[in-house]
């Protein structure tokens, strides 16, 4: 039709063009009730921004099947109604596809931690500070190097897929904020625990409280697990992550005195029996073939926690029995697993921190499950242990110890000293 109120061409089912006027600019027309999947509207219709027919026609299929092609994947469609999280499910779509640790470990951070805070938010009115919010909302996602990254890695993939599918312009989207690189590296520094801190989080009846907090079974078990873990943290100065929840039984190795001359500088840091001594192998995390692995010396109060984790997890026979013994026969299970599975602590960690805020009034907010590891390296600093044995121990540089922790020291001689 035409006329004086403008031309109105039917191109498909649910899709035309038309003006308002006559030598108006033309319009496109979408009718969303014959697409084969759900949209979150029924019509939208809008202007093309150019008075040619040819132009108009040519504009109006690119948008109606590019909408199309879209929805049919997930997409969302038309940027002012676009979220970040939308953004964020189709890179968890791609992860779980990947199906590596590494993407498994990014999805599962997509619904744990991003999805929750960022909720309605508009991919179109995400700035800077927004992200810089994000990781001020919970010091555990500043803290870990390794959760930095990953947050990292996803949020800027998110930022670049956004671009890419045209939802933002480059020059309008969010650049991650410099200044929390600085942020993590001073949080990092302080993160440790002080000696009354830890006397109230290892307080047995705190432990025996929180664990039976709860009437699941299930939970109960992994709370019981998570208390050896954290002892054995400040014990070794292992990581809370792979390195340590990757480790089975099997890691275990016995040595016997012909082998005190290779770990003799290692004596140093562990108070343990030169004749027969245990370490344990760490294959994961940050050394990640056998070749690469490095061995931790376990002293007396490690062997005592990895003897109570036996005796809840695989038989009380384990009262008398060597650790030895569940190196051969348990050699492929989880130190810490419950229920068969590879154990995961950070949930526990934060109901326990909760717990202590809430029961002992203890504010652990700038503490995460490294904060064990840190104040192992923080304690044998304060003993005048050498720098460089604490490195080769936990599995890092002499630089990065005292680029962190020599601070730490500083910090608790300074307090004992007022």
């Amino acid at each position: 039709m035409s006329g004086s109120k403008g031309e109105y061409i039917r191109l498909d089912d649910g899709l035309a063009i038309y003006t308002q006027y006559e030598g108006g600019n033309w319009y496109i027309y979408i009718n969303f009730s014959n697409f084969d999947h759900p949209t979150p509207f029924k019509k939208r219709q809008f202007s093309l921004k150019t008075k040619d027919k040819k132009e108009a026609t040519r504009k109006a299929w690119k948008i109606y099947l590019s909408t199309e092609n879209d929805i049919e994947k997930g997409l969302p469609v038309f940027q002012n109604y676009v979220k970040f999280n939308q953004i964020l499910d189709l890179l968890k779509e791609e992860y779980i596809q990947k199906n590596t640790d590494t993407s498994k470990k990014y999805a599962n951070l997509i619904d744990s931690l991003l999805k929750p805070f960022f909720e309605d938010k508009n991919i179109t009115e995400l700035h800077e500070k927004d992200i810089f919010d994000f990781y001020m909302s919970d010091t555990d996602k500043t803290c870990g190097y390794t959760r930095f990254q990953n947050l990292k890695t996803i949020i800027n993939s998110a930022i670049d897929r956004a671009i890419f599918e045209k939802m933002i312009k480059r020059q309008d989207a969010p650049k991650f904020p410099k200044s929390l690189n600085k942020h993590r590296r001073q949080q990092v520094a302080r993160n440790f625990f002080y000696d009354d801190e830890l006397n109230i989080i290892f307080d047995n009846q705190n432990l025996s409280s929180f664990i039976q907090s709860t009437n699941r079974k299930d939970a109960q078990q992994r709370r019981i697990m998570f208390m050896h873990f954290i002892r054995l943290m400040v014990a070794t100065g292992c990581r809370p992550g792979d390195e340590l929840c990757n480790s089975k039984w099997g890691d275990l190795k016995l040595h016997t005195q012909k082998d005190a001359q290779f770990y003799k500088n290692e004596f140093i840091l562990h108070s343990v029996d030169e004749n027969q001594f245990y370490t344990l192998l760490i294959k994961s995390g940050k050394t990640q073939t056998e070749d690469d692995a490095r061995h931790v010396i376990i002293n007396n109060d490690a062997i005592r926690e990895l003897q109570n984790t036996a005796i809840k997890t695989v038989s009380a026979d384990y009262v008398v029995k060597p650790l030895s013994d569940l190196a051969k026969s348990q050699r492929n299970r989880f130190i810490f697993a419950y229920n068969d599975n590879k154990p995961n602590f950070d949930k526990v960690w934060q109901q326990y921190r909760t717990f202590l805020e809430e029961n002992c009034n203890l504010n652990l907010k700038n503490q995460t499950l490294y904060s064990f590891r840190h104040t192992f390296i923080t304690q044998k600093l304060k003993e005048g242990k050498a720098s460089y044995l604490i490195a080769k121990n936990c599995g890092t540089s002499e630089a990065m110890i005292k680029r962190y922790y020599d601070k730490n020291k500083t910090i608790i001689l300074a307090e004992q000293m007022i």
